[in-house]
């Protein structure tokens, strides 16, 4: 089963995550990565990275669909205007989904 994911990324540095066509209350496993070529500071639920120069930075939270298969995740994501996010989604019941933020848009 394919999941889908919207990615929003704000100028405030919030990336809003929403995900759907998961199976319903199904486990899963969101994680976040951070490539940039500056300073980048992501913070999310438990969460706080801190880097400075070219780095990639990685987290993983675990989170749970809903009884429709839709959830949805709220980070802060400051870093460089060259940074690339990729989020990856993967539920226990083979979900699986990826997506792409580049500065401030999806692509």
């Amino acid at each position: 089963m394919a999941g889908s994911l919207d990615l929003r990324w704000e100028h405030d540095g919030t990336l809003t995550v929403r995900g759907t066509d998961f199976a319903p209350h199904e486990r899963l496993a969101l994680t976040l990565t951070v490539t940039s070529g500056g300073s980048s500071v992501v913070t999310g639920p438990g969460t706080l990275m801190q880097s400075s120069g070219s780095s990639v930075q990685s987290t993983s939270r675990t989170l749970q669909a809903d009884a429709q298969g839709a959830f949805q995740s709220k980070s802060t994501v400051i870093a460089a205007s060259d940074a690339d996010v990729t989020v990856t989604v993967r539920g226990d019941q083979g979900s699986r989904a990826e997506a792409h933020v580049s500065g401030s848009r999806a692509r």
